[in-house]
């Protein structure tokens, strides 16, 4: 089998507060293999956004990864094209898409929308 192109380890998040820390995410194991889908369920305020935003790299204080590891093996770009390689495989609901350099096929068709 080939390797996961997603491999979160042991991963840890916690919210820093005056009261001390609170753990949102503890000891999160998880593996994505190419064509796979995976689904993230449970309660409100279970840490599935936390885990995808800290597995990005997203988070923004109070939060504080504090264990584990995050792993990406990004496709191999069959062209000089580097709109091919995709740097983190998590679509955010309400993220506004990374703005592209000049020149980028995806920045003019950006603007043209506008």
């Amino acid at each position: 089998m080939s390797a996961p192109i997603l491999a979160i380890e042991d991963f840890s998040v916690v919210y820093r507060s005056p009261g001390g820390d609170v753990r949102a995410v503890q000891g999160v194991n998880l593996e994505l293999y190419a064509s796979e889908v995976v689904g993230l369920v449970g309660e409100s305020g279970s840490g599935k956004s936390t885990l995808a935003y800290g597995a990005c790299r997203l988070l923004r204080a109070p939060a504080l990864i504090t264990g584990g590891s995050v792993r990406y093996l990004a496709p191999v770009a069959s062209s000089a094209d580097p709109s091919h390689v995709t740097a983190c495989p998590f679509v955010l609901p309400g993220t506004p898409p990374p703005a592209q350099p000049k020149g980028h096929p995806a920045a003019a068709s950006a603007g043209a929308d506008q």
